[in-house]
């Protein structure tokens, strides 16, 4: 199992599930990786700064705007059952 959810892994997880990738854009997955690589940051001990509030406050509404996005896209994915598609 994967543990630091980024793009390269919601890529591989969206295909097993049959949801084309570019449901999905592209734009959407930076905040994705800017809160794995922090989270990798300070686990690691490699940073030592703080995230000042704007920067935090402007990631935290790309990521909320990005979980809205992908569960309008899962949701569509399950009513129109692209799984079957993809089989």
């Amino acid at each position: 199992m994967e543990m630091n959810l980024g793009s390269d892994v919601l890529k591989r997880s969206l295909v097993s599930l049959g949801i084309p990738v570019d449901r999905v854009a592209k734009e959407q997955y930076s905040s994705i990786e800017f809160v794995k690589r922090v989270r990798n940051d300070i686990a690691h001990g490699s940073r030592k700064e703080k995230i000042s509030g704007g920067m935090f406050s402007v990631h935290m509404k790309k990521c909320e705007e990005f979980m809205n996005g992908l569960s309008r896209v899962l949701t569509q994915a399950l009513s129109e059952e692209w799984f079957r598609l993809a089989s």
